[in-house]
Protein backbone atom coordinates (compact mmCIF):
# COMPACT_ATOMS: atom_id res chain seq x y z
CA UNK A 1 0.00 0.00 0.00
CA UNK A 2 1.19 3.69 -1.10
CA UNK A 3 1.86 6.29 1.99
CA UNK A 4 0.18 9.33 1.52
CA UNK A 5 2.34 12.08 0.11
CA UNK A 6 0.89 15.22 1.81
CA UNK A 7 -0.28 18.78 0.28
CA UNK A 8 2.10 21.53 1.41
CA UNK A 9 1.87 25.26 -0.60
CA UNK A 10 0.90 22.54 -3.54
CA UNK A 11 4.13 20.67 -3.54
CA UNK A 12 3.92 16.88 -2.35
CA UNK A 13 5.65 15.54 0.31
CA UNK A 14 6.42 12.53 1.75
CA UNK A 15 5.08 11.57 5.50
CA UNK A 16 8.08 12.62 8.35
CA UNK A 17 8.42 9.82 10.68
CA UNK A 18 10.03 10.40 13.64
CA UNK A 19 11.51 7.57 15.45
CA UNK A 20 11.75 7.20 18.98
CA UNK A 21 13.63 4.64 20.85
CA UNK A 22 15.77 4.32 24.44
CA UNK A 23 18.68 2.54 23.57
CA UNK A 24 20.55 1.93 20.37
CA UNK A 25 22.87 -1.45 20.60
CA UNK A 26 22.09 -4.41 19.25
CA UNK A 27 18.98 -5.76 20.98
CA UNK A 28 15.43 -7.23 19.77
CA UNK A 29 13.63 -3.63 19.57
CA UNK A 30 16.15 -2.34 17.85
CA UNK A 31 16.64 -5.00 15.45
CA UNK A 32 12.78 -4.44 15.11
CA UNK A 33 13.41 -1.19 14.34
CA UNK A 34 16.21 -1.65 11.46
CA UNK A 35 14.10 -3.86 9.82
CA UNK A 36 10.97 -1.69 9.68
CA UNK A 37 13.09 1.31 8.44
CA UNK A 38 14.92 -0.61 5.71
CA UNK A 39 11.91 -1.97 4.60
CA UNK A 40 9.66 1.45 4.14
CA UNK A 41 9.42 3.10 0.66
CA UNK A 42 11.92 5.90 0.92
CA UNK A 43 10.12 8.10 -1.83
CA UNK A 44 6.98 8.04 0.19
CA UNK A 45 8.67 8.92 3.85
CA UNK A 46 11.36 11.36 4.97
CA UNK A 47 12.35 9.30 8.18
CA UNK A 48 14.70 10.08 11.27
CA UNK A 49 15.30 7.93 14.24
CA UNK A 50 16.51 9.36 17.85
CA UNK A 51 17.76 7.75 20.42
CA UNK A 52 18.57 7.85 24.42
CA UNK A 53 21.42 6.20 24.83
CA UNK A 54 23.50 3.50 23.20
CA UNK A 55 24.54 0.92 25.95
CA UNK A 56 26.55 -0.69 24.19
CA UNK A 57 29.43 -2.51 26.18
CA UNK A 58 30.09 -6.27 24.06
CA UNK A 59 27.26 -5.62 22.07
CA UNK A 60 27.41 -3.07 18.96
CA UNK A 61 26.26 0.22 18.52
CA UNK A 62 23.30 0.19 15.85
CA UNK A 63 23.87 4.05 14.49
CA UNK A 64 26.16 2.52 11.65
CA UNK A 65 23.53 0.07 10.02
CA UNK A 66 20.72 2.83 10.33
CA UNK A 67 23.35 5.57 8.52
CA UNK A 68 23.47 3.37 5.71
CA UNK A 69 19.95 3.67 4.66
CA UNK A 70 20.46 7.11 4.35
CA UNK A 71 18.44 8.09 7.58
CA UNK A 72 19.04 10.91 9.99
CA UNK A 73 20.08 9.41 13.60
CA UNK A 74 20.23 11.80 16.38
CA UNK A 75 21.74 10.80 19.45
CA UNK A 76 19.97 12.94 22.09
CA UNK A 77 22.30 11.82 24.88
CA UNK A 78 19.85 11.35 27.73
CA UNK A 79 21.93 9.80 30.48
CA UNK A 80 20.11 9.48 33.76
CA UNK A 81 15.96 8.72 33.35
CA UNK A 82 15.20 12.79 33.84
CA UNK A 83 18.27 14.14 32.09
CA UNK A 84 17.27 17.55 31.87
CA UNK A 85 19.50 18.55 28.89
CA UNK A 86 18.58 15.30 27.32
CA UNK A 87 14.85 16.26 27.55
CA UNK A 88 15.81 19.76 26.12
CA UNK A 89 17.54 18.15 23.40
CA UNK A 90 13.95 15.91 22.38
CA UNK A 91 12.05 18.87 22.80
CA UNK A 92 14.39 20.78 20.13
CA UNK A 93 13.63 18.53 18.05
CA UNK A 94 10.38 17.89 17.91
CA UNK A 95 9.48 21.50 17.53
CA UNK A 96 12.24 21.67 14.90
CA UNK A 97 11.88 18.51 12.82
CA UNK A 98 8.22 18.46 13.48
CA UNK A 99 7.28 15.28 12.51
CA UNK A 100 3.63 14.39 11.19
CA UNK A 101 4.00 11.37 13.40
CA UNK A 102 6.51 10.10 16.41
CA UNK A 103 6.70 6.61 16.85
CA UNK A 104 7.77 5.12 19.93
CA UNK A 105 9.74 2.18 21.18
CA UNK A 106 10.43 0.75 24.49
CA UNK A 107 8.68 2.49 27.56
CA UNK A 108 10.41 5.78 28.25
CA UNK A 109 10.34 6.81 24.73
CA UNK A 110 6.85 5.93 24.63
CA UNK A 111 6.21 7.80 27.38
CA UNK A 112 8.45 11.15 26.53
CA UNK A 113 6.68 10.81 22.87
CA UNK A 114 3.19 10.80 24.36
CA UNK A 115 4.26 13.52 26.63
CA UNK A 116 5.90 16.44 24.11
CA UNK A 117 4.16 14.59 21.17
CA UNK A 118 1.14 15.74 22.81
CA UNK A 119 1.98 19.42 24.44
CA UNK A 120 4.00 20.43 20.91
CA UNK A 121 1.25 19.56 18.56
CA UNK A 122 2.03 16.34 16.72
CA UNK A 123 -0.94 15.37 15.27
CA UNK A 124 0.38 10.87 14.83
CA UNK A 125 1.78 9.15 18.30
CA UNK A 126 2.22 5.36 17.91
CA UNK A 127 3.86 3.13 20.69
CA UNK A 128 5.24 -0.45 20.06
CA UNK A 129 5.61 -2.48 23.13
CA UNK A 130 8.48 -4.92 23.68
CA UNK A 131 9.51 -7.05 25.92
CA UNK A 132 5.99 -6.93 27.56
CA UNK A 133 7.61 -3.26 28.88
CA UNK A 134 5.19 -2.92 32.11
CA UNK A 135 6.58 -5.96 33.81
CA UNK A 136 9.24 -5.26 36.41
CA UNK A 137 8.74 -1.20 36.44
CA UNK A 138 7.57 0.20 39.77
CA UNK A 139 4.04 0.63 40.68
CA UNK A 140 3.53 4.48 40.39
CA UNK A 141 5.45 4.60 36.75
CA UNK A 142 3.62 1.53 35.46
CA UNK A 143 0.34 3.19 36.57
CA UNK A 144 1.29 6.38 34.59
CA UNK A 145 2.46 4.72 31.59
CA UNK A 146 -0.50 2.76 31.17
CA UNK A 147 -2.46 5.97 31.55
CA UNK A 148 -0.27 7.40 28.75
CA UNK A 149 -0.82 5.02 26.85
CA UNK A 150 -4.53 6.04 25.90
CA UNK A 151 -3.36 9.21 24.62
CA UNK A 152 -1.65 7.58 21.75
CA UNK A 153 -3.39 7.07 18.45
CA UNK A 154 -2.38 3.54 18.08
CA UNK A 155 -0.29 1.05 20.48
CA UNK A 156 0.74 -1.44 18.63
CA UNK A 157 1.65 -5.22 20.96
CA UNK A 158 3.92 -7.85 18.96
CA UNK A 159 1.43 -10.48 20.42
CA UNK A 160 -2.06 -11.08 21.24
CA UNK A 161 -2.23 -11.68 25.02
CA UNK A 162 -0.22 -8.77 25.39
CA UNK A 163 -2.95 -6.98 23.71
CA UNK A 164 -5.66 -8.37 25.52
CA UNK A 165 -3.83 -7.62 28.87
CA UNK A 166 -3.31 -4.21 28.41
CA UNK A 167 -7.21 -3.76 26.91
CA UNK A 168 -8.99 -5.08 30.53
CA UNK A 169 -6.26 -4.73 32.97
CA UNK A 170 -5.24 -1.59 32.09
CA UNK A 171 -8.20 -0.19 30.27
CA UNK A 172 -6.67 1.40 27.14
CA UNK A 173 -9.27 1.21 24.21
CA UNK A 174 -9.14 -1.92 21.80
CA UNK A 175 -9.74 0.65 19.09
CA UNK A 176 -5.97 1.89 20.11
CA UNK A 177 -4.83 -1.68 20.18
CA UNK A 178 -3.48 -3.57 17.03
CA UNK A 179 -0.90 -6.44 16.93
CA UNK A 180 1.64 -6.74 14.45
CA UNK A 181 3.88 -9.64 15.09
CA UNK A 182 7.41 -9.62 14.13
CA UNK A 183 8.90 -10.16 10.87
CA UNK A 184 12.12 -11.75 10.15
CA UNK A 185 14.12 -10.76 6.47
CA UNK A 186 14.13 -14.36 4.89
CA UNK A 187 16.28 -12.89 1.80
CA UNK A 188 19.12 -13.54 4.00
CA UNK A 189 18.44 -17.56 3.84
CA UNK A 190 18.67 -17.28 0.16
CA UNK A 191 22.26 -17.73 -1.86
CA UNK A 192 22.91 -15.83 -4.80
CA UNK A 193 22.17 -18.92 -6.73
CA UNK A 194 18.47 -17.92 -5.60
CA UNK A 195 18.59 -21.37 -3.46
CA UNK A 196 17.33 -21.79 0.24
CA UNK A 197 20.70 -21.98 2.58
CA UNK A 198 20.84 -25.41 4.00
CA UNK A 199 21.76 -24.97 7.81
CA UNK A 200 24.85 -27.78 8.38
CA UNK A 201 23.09 -29.96 11.40
CA UNK A 202 24.70 -30.69 14.48
CA UNK A 203 22.30 -32.66 16.52
CA UNK A 204 24.10 -33.20 19.71
CA UNK A 205 24.66 -29.33 19.95
CA UNK A 206 22.05 -27.80 21.79
CA UNK A 207 22.09 -23.75 21.80
CA UNK A 208 20.54 -20.14 23.11
CA UNK A 209 21.36 -16.57 21.88
CA UNK A 210 19.96 -14.01 24.20
CA UNK A 211 21.43 -11.15 26.42
CA UNK A 212 23.03 -12.78 29.89
CA UNK A 213 20.15 -11.75 32.14
CA UNK A 214 17.76 -13.19 35.04
CA UNK A 215 14.90 -13.02 32.40
CA UNK A 216 16.64 -15.24 30.22
CA UNK A 217 16.72 -18.31 32.90
CA UNK A 218 20.02 -19.59 31.79
CA UNK A 219 20.51 -21.32 35.35
CA UNK A 220 17.49 -23.40 35.06
CA UNK A 221 18.54 -24.14 31.75
CA UNK A 222 21.93 -25.56 33.48
CA UNK A 223 20.25 -27.79 35.89
CA UNK A 224 17.85 -28.88 32.73
CA UNK A 225 21.27 -29.83 30.97
CA UNK A 226 22.78 -31.51 33.97
CA UNK A 227 19.74 -34.13 33.72
CA UNK A 228 20.40 -34.26 29.55
CA UNK A 229 23.90 -34.61 29.86
CA UNK A 230 23.09 -37.91 32.46
CA UNK A 231 20.87 -39.33 29.19
CA UNK A 232 22.98 -37.83 26.46
CA UNK A 233 27.01 -37.80 28.28
CA UNK A 234 28.01 -35.97 24.42
CA UNK A 235 25.59 -33.59 24.45
CA UNK A 236 27.20 -29.57 24.43
CA UNK A 237 25.29 -26.58 25.06
CA UNK A 238 26.50 -23.39 24.03
CA UNK A 239 25.12 -19.99 25.58
CA UNK A 240 25.93 -17.54 23.32
CA UNK A 241 25.01 -13.38 24.17
CA UNK A 242 26.42 -10.32 26.15
CA UNK A 243 26.46 -10.48 29.44
CA UNK A 244 24.30 -7.42 30.17
CA UNK A 245 24.01 -7.88 34.29
CA UNK A 246 27.28 -9.67 34.99
CA UNK A 247 25.77 -13.06 35.46
CA UNK A 248 28.52 -14.69 33.46
CA UNK A 249 30.91 -15.68 36.11
CA UNK A 250 27.76 -16.82 38.62
CA UNK A 251 26.58 -19.06 35.51
CA UNK A 252 30.24 -20.22 35.34
CA UNK A 253 30.34 -21.27 38.60
CA UNK A 254 26.76 -23.06 39.02
CA UNK A 255 28.51 -25.18 36.08
CA UNK A 256 31.56 -25.95 37.70
CA UNK A 257 29.24 -27.12 40.95
CA UNK A 258 27.46 -29.33 38.49
CA UNK A 259 30.49 -31.03 36.59
CA UNK A 260 29.17 -29.31 33.27
CA UNK A 261 32.32 -26.72 32.95
CA UNK A 262 33.38 -29.77 29.86
CA UNK A 263 30.08 -29.43 27.78
CA UNK A 264 28.83 -25.54 28.18
CA UNK A 265 30.50 -22.97 26.69
CA UNK A 266 29.47 -18.69 26.60
CA UNK A 267 31.78 -17.54 24.00
CA UNK A 268 29.97 -14.10 24.57
CA UNK A 269 28.44 -11.67 22.08
CA UNK A 270 27.74 -12.96 18.38
CA UNK A 271 26.44 -10.20 15.53
CA UNK A 272 26.28 -12.92 13.25
CA UNK A 273 23.27 -15.22 14.51
CA UNK A 274 22.86 -17.02 11.47
CA UNK A 275 26.52 -18.81 11.53
CA UNK A 276 25.83 -19.62 14.96
CA UNK A 277 22.51 -21.16 14.26
CA UNK A 278 24.37 -23.50 11.69
CA UNK A 279 26.16 -25.21 13.75
CA UNK A 280 23.77 -26.31 16.83
CA UNK A 281 21.12 -28.90 16.16
CA UNK A 282 18.29 -27.82 18.52
CA UNK A 283 17.42 -24.07 19.79
CA UNK A 284 16.09 -23.44 22.95
CA UNK A 285 14.74 -20.76 24.82
CA UNK A 286 14.39 -20.59 28.99
CA UNK A 287 12.93 -17.41 29.77
CA UNK A 288 11.12 -16.82 32.43
CA UNK A 289 8.97 -13.81 30.57
CA UNK A 290 9.72 -12.40 26.82
CA UNK A 291 7.47 -10.34 24.39
CA UNK A 292 7.95 -11.53 20.57
CA UNK A 293 11.78 -13.20 20.64
CA UNK A 294 13.35 -12.78 17.05
CA UNK A 295 15.51 -15.28 18.36
CA UNK A 296 12.81 -17.64 17.28
CA UNK A 297 12.16 -16.32 13.91
CA UNK A 298 16.17 -16.72 13.24
CA UNK A 299 15.82 -20.08 14.80
CA UNK A 300 13.09 -21.08 12.27
CA UNK A 301 15.03 -19.81 9.55
CA UNK A 302 17.77 -21.71 9.96
CA UNK A 303 15.03 -24.52 10.56
CA UNK A 304 15.85 -25.62 14.07
CA UNK A 305 13.62 -27.80 15.98
CA UNK A 306 12.65 -25.22 18.96
CA UNK A 307 12.18 -26.06 23.00
CA UNK A 308 11.07 -23.02 24.70
CA UNK A 309 8.84 -22.05 27.76
CA UNK A 310 5.31 -21.19 27.58
CA UNK A 311 5.77 -17.16 27.76
CA UNK A 312 4.51 -14.12 26.59
CA UNK A 313 4.13 -14.35 22.85
CA UNK A 314 5.90 -17.48 22.60
CA UNK A 315 3.03 -19.51 21.63
CA UNK A 316 1.65 -17.29 19.23
CA UNK A 317 5.35 -18.77 17.53
CA UNK A 318 6.15 -21.98 18.03
CA UNK A 319 3.37 -24.39 17.80
CA UNK A 320 3.86 -27.15 20.13
CA UNK A 321 4.63 -30.43 18.83
CA UNK A 322 4.29 -29.26 15.51
CA UNK A 323 7.25 -26.39 15.10
CA UNK A 324 8.67 -27.25 18.15
CA UNK A 325 7.83 -28.47 22.63
CA UNK A 326 6.76 -25.65 24.51
CA UNK A 327 7.16 -25.86 28.52
CA UNK A 328 6.41 -24.35 31.87
CA UNK A 329 8.89 -21.84 32.83
CA UNK A 330 11.44 -22.44 35.98
CA UNK A 331 10.71 -26.63 35.55
CA UNK A 332 14.33 -27.76 34.59
CA UNK A 333 12.61 -31.13 34.55
CA UNK A 334 10.37 -30.32 32.29
CA UNK A 335 13.08 -28.59 30.26
CA UNK A 336 15.12 -31.61 30.20
CA UNK A 337 12.85 -34.08 29.38
CA UNK A 338 11.89 -32.13 25.77
CA UNK A 339 15.39 -31.86 25.17
CA UNK A 340 16.14 -35.07 25.15
CA UNK A 341 13.35 -36.46 23.29
CA UNK A 342 14.47 -34.18 20.60
CA UNK A 343 18.04 -35.29 20.69
CA UNK A 344 16.81 -38.80 20.80
CA UNK A 345 14.23 -38.62 18.24
CA UNK A 346 16.45 -36.69 15.23
CA UNK A 347 14.49 -37.51 12.36
CA UNK A 348 11.20 -36.45 14.19
CA UNK A 349 13.15 -32.88 15.37
CA UNK A 350 14.39 -32.42 11.90
CA UNK A 351 10.88 -32.70 10.62
CA UNK A 352 9.90 -30.09 13.31
CA UNK A 353 12.74 -27.87 11.94
CA UNK A 354 10.90 -27.56 8.45
CA UNK A 355 7.46 -27.07 9.81
CA UNK A 356 9.42 -24.02 11.74
CA UNK A 357 10.79 -22.80 8.79
CA UNK A 358 7.32 -22.89 6.62
CA UNK A 359 5.49 -21.31 9.19
CA UNK A 360 8.08 -18.43 9.44
CA UNK A 361 8.13 -17.65 5.89
CA UNK A 362 5.05 -18.02 5.55
CA UNK A 363 3.46 -15.91 8.44
CA UNK A 364 6.27 -13.65 9.91
CA UNK A 365 8.31 -11.55 7.29
CA UNK A 366 9.06 -8.32 7.57
CA UNK A 367 7.14 -7.51 4.21
CA UNK A 368 3.99 -8.19 6.25
CA UNK A 369 5.28 -6.03 8.95
CA UNK A 370 5.93 -3.22 7.26
CA UNK A 371 2.36 -3.26 4.72
CA UNK A 372 0.57 -3.36 8.56
CA UNK A 373 3.00 -0.69 10.24
CA UNK A 374 2.13 1.68 7.14
CA UNK A 375 -1.61 0.77 7.39
CA UNK A 376 -1.53 2.37 10.55
CA UNK A 377 0.07 5.47 9.41
CA UNK A 378 -2.26 5.91 6.08
CA UNK A 379 -4.99 5.56 8.79
CA UNK A 380 -3.66 8.50 11.51
CA UNK A 381 -2.68 10.42 8.35
CA UNK A 382 -6.25 10.25 7.02
CA UNK A 383 -8.42 10.90 10.28
CA UNK A 384 -5.78 13.55 11.67
CA UNK A 385 -6.54 15.65 8.02
CA UNK A 386 -2.99 15.36 6.67
CA UNK A 387 -4.38 14.14 3.30
CA UNK A 388 -5.97 16.21 1.06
Amino acid sequence: MNAPELEVDNMRRPLRLLYLITTFSVGGAERHLYDLVSNLPKDQYRVAVAFFKEEAQEARSMVPDFLSLGVEVIDLRMGSRWDLRGLWRLVRLIRGWRPDIIHAHLYRAELLAIIFGRLFGIRGIVCTLHNTDLYGLPKLFKYALATAYRFADQVITLFAAERDRLQHQYRISASQLVTIHHGYNFRDQVSTDGHVHEPIRQPLIVGTIGRLAKQKAHDVLLHAFYQVVQNQNDAKLIIAGHDDEGLRPGLEELCTQLGLQNAVSFPGYTDNAKQFLDGIGLFVLSSDFEGFPITLLEAMASKKPIVATRVGGVPEVVVDGTTGILVSPRDPDALAKAIIWMLQHPEEAQHMGQKAWERATTEFTTEKMMERTCDIYREIALNKGMVT
